[in-house]
């Protein structure tokens, strides 16, 4: 099965940035980081250029994180913390391409989260899902990125769970996705719908005092609902919007504890 079949190559020529990342745990929101982040950017069918990053998350790597990625705490102890530089490097880097990840959800919480620690608010983008497309297109017992392969007879020559070989496998893996037959004469749009997410409503979760808040770096004060229905008086400065599963939460940094809080919009009852 040739990438270059006729009825893929218009999806092919199309930009996009293939992505994948490692962290410490499953939960952005409370308090997983990224330890790895690759990108692969490609035009025409072509990789045109890489990205990637160690770095160290400000905390311990847990052991039975480290036994599947390889990744130890020695190992970026003298890694870079995610900065705002770096954010702005990566938004850079993506500029209008497309991006693609399998299991995107996951990835772009993430990377969300990162963005959102630094202030950095990343926001208008459009991503495809590979594990959606292979669930619908294709019929496997698994749809890791490892049984895909296998399954598409692609050249495998490295270490899953490391973030660049990862993304490796992931191009290759959508290159061949879009040459499937049910796919032919579907366009980037029907992707992105049918098989993707886009980061373009954050106008309709986050209140716009709090948008006003974030860009003069000023604090709200306000009556907060806890996740258990109690409620608090509490004083943040926000940082910026963190895309969550189809959500758009807010970090915010709390007063005097300086502590990085996710918090809802809609759970602020009350401003004082």
């Amino acid at each position: 099965m040739s990438i270059f079949s006729l009825f893929s190559q218009s999806l092919i020529k199309e930009d996009y940035v293939f992505f994948d990342l490692e962290t410490t745990g499953l939960f952005p929101l409370d308090g997983d980081r990224v330890v790895e982040l690759a990108m692969i950017k490609t035009k025409k069918g072509e990789v045109v250029d890489k990205l990637e990053f160690l770095f160290n998350p400000g905390m311990p790597i847990p052991v039975e994180t480290s036994s599947i990625n390889k990744i130890t705490n020695d190992m970026v102890k003298d890694s870079p913390l995610f900065s705002r530089e770096i954010g702005e490097r990566i938004i850079e880097f993506i500029d209008k391409s497309i991006l693609v990840a399998h299991n995107a959800p996951f990835d772009l919480s993430f990377l969300s989260s990162e963005m959102a620690r630094v202030g950095v608010t990343y926001e208008g983008w459009s991503a495809i899902d590979t594990l959606k497309m292979s669930k619908e297109l294709l019929r496997l017992p698994k749809y890791k990125l490892d049984n895909i392969v296998k399954y598409y007879d692609l050249s495998s020559d490295g270490e899953y769970h490391r973030a660049l070989y990862d993304t490796e496998c992931l191009m290759k893996i959508y290159f061949s996705l879009v040459d499937e037959e049910s796919l032919d004469g579907k366009n980037l749009e029907y992707l992105i719908r049918k098989y993707g997410y886009t980061g373009n409503a954050i106008y309709r979760f986050i209140r716009a005092n709090i948008r006003e808040a974030m860009i003069d770096k000023s604090e709200i004060f306000g009556k907060y609902k806890k996740r258990d229905g109690s409620f608090i008086d509490l004083r943040v400065v926000p940082l910026a919007p963190v895309w969550v599963k189809n959500y758009w939460y807010f970090l915010g940094e709390e007063a005097g504890s300086k502590k990085i809080l996710s918090l809802k919009s809609d759970s602020f009852v009350e401003f004082y």
